[in-house]
């Protein structure tokens, strides 16, 4: 693991500049209605969502997220930590 860290801490990385219409997140459905499908969710859409998230979460509490990382909101839960 200490090799994996001092890679991480040493390889220099060019700044990527994100437009709002990029594509941030792609979710994919089941196909339980019919043809499985994706839906591509934009930075812009996703930054509008946390702000509004943002501004009534209650902070007193914590949330533990157990979900596979495929369901929908353990993926904003885990995109909005960075």
């Amino acid at each position: 693991m200490g090799d994996i860290e001092n890679i991480g801490s040493t390889e220099k990385y060019d700044r990527v500049i994100i437009k709002p219409t990029d594509c941030l997140t792609i979710i994919y459905t089941s196909g339980s209605s019919g043809f499985p499908k994706g839906s591509i969710i934009s930075e812009e859409a996703y930054r509008e969502t946390f702000r509004n998230w943002f501004i009534s979460y209650n902070f007193d509490r914590v949330t533990f997220a157990y979900r596979p990382f495929a369901w929908a909101s353990d993926r904003d839960a885990s995109i909005g930590t960075f």
